[in-house]
């Protein structure tokens, strides 16, 4: 949870650094762009209104934290085109974007050892194979480029929320 609020300031920090202009839709859930862009994003439902998600139990964590650890495999895949598509061009927030990765990884080491060793589960390792059977796909247009970067940054942003709410004490 620590870590979680952690790396969620470290990802508000950095959609505050960028043009969110490029993101045209600033929603919490995957638009029709977004798929096209990033097949792999997940949708995470929206926190509730009072942004206080129910206790659950540890049959009911062990469950969420399985899910959730897929959500954040999947950013940090999204992660890796937004690296590759910054390392091609040359972009200036190539450093911030790894930087950003190495925090979402830090935190899917920490989610896996809590949900094997403490809850006794185990990833879904149907998410890895889905990940790893998607191809890079270059952008030509920097536009384009600027929108998938605001895609993964919003919808990680959001992700990182739901999980602080979820396992919130």
């Amino acid at each position: 949870h620590n870590e979680a609020e952690r790396i969620l300031a470290i990802m508000e920090d950095l959609l505050d650094k960028y043009d969110t202009d490029a993101d045209y839709s600033h929603s919490n859930n995957i638009n029709t762009m977004d798929r096209i862009i990033f097949p792999q994003l997940p949708d995470v439902p929206a926190l509730p209104a009072d942004g206080y998600v129910k206790t659950i139990d540890n049959q009911t964590a062990k469950k969420e934290l399985v899910k959730h650890f897929g959500h954040m495999q999947r950013y940090a895949h999204a992660f890796t085109s937004v690296i590759l598509d910054q390392s091609l061009h040359q972009h200036r927030s190539l450093r911030d974007m790894s930087f950003a990765q190495d925090n979402l990884k830090s935190l899917l080491r920490i989610m896996d050892f809590v949900l094997t060793s403490e809850l006794g589960g185990s990833p879904d390792v149907s998410v890895i194979n889905e990940l790893n059977n998607l191809p890079y796909n270059s952008v030509a247009r920097a536009s384009t480029r600027r929108y998938r970067r605001a895609a993964c940054l919003r919808q990680c942003v959001h992700g990182l929320r739901f999980i602080k709410q979820l396992f919130s004490e």
